[in-house]
């Protein structure tokens, strides 16, 4: 505010202080609606990428178990066609296990 007994000149020095001041105020409060907008759109963006990466997790998971349960039948049915073939085949990668463990 203006004080009483100031020169014409102070005044208006004043009173263009003070709009300066409301001014900067304007701008301040505008940036922080703004950063608030940023924020909110960041995490907005962020959530759906989430649940994005965790349903193509999900989705990854039960193709591996898929492929992991044909394996397993796949492998069961070979022992059960040839059952020495596959104690001799476990046998030797046992063995050849055992060999590279001693070093």
């Amino acid at each position: 505010m203006p004080k009483e007994n100031a020169t014409p000149t102070e005044k208006s020095l004043q009173e263009q202080f003070e709009q300066l001041k409301k001014e900067v105020s304007n701008i301040h409060s505008t940036l922080n609606d703004l950063g608030s907008e940023k924020l909110t759109a960041a995490k907005g963006k962020a959530e759906k990428l989430y649940a994005s990466a965790k349903e193509n997790g999900e989705e990854a998971i039960s193709q591996a178990k898929e492929k992991i349960g044909d394996v397993q039948g796949q492998l069961c049915n070979c022992i059960r066609e040839k059952p020495i073939a596959s104690l001799a085949a476990a046998a030797g990668v046992g063995f050849i296990l055992a060999l590279l463990m001693r070093r």
